[in-house]
């Protein structure tokens, strides 16, 4: 079994797939709340520990584009 000791975890925490956007909206008034579309970008900032949200509010599917 191989071990990535090099690789630092990344922070906890809640996430959220709304069905809606007025539910959405509600969420993401939290106090530590990001939206994502896709994640790519957040995954990078997790990593690196430059954002630490408390909920991650997944917006895809609600017909935002």
């Amino acid at each position: 079994m191989k071990t990535f000791e090099y690789l630092t975890p990344m922070p906890e925490f809640e996430y959220v797939k709304p069905s809606s956007l007025k539910e959405a909206l509600g969420l993401l008034s939290q106090e530590g709340a990001v939206p994502i579309a896709g994640g790519t970008d957040l995954t990078i900032l997790l990593a690196d520990w430059r954002v630490v949200p408390k909920l991650v509010v997944d917006i895809t599917g609600l017909g935002l584009s």
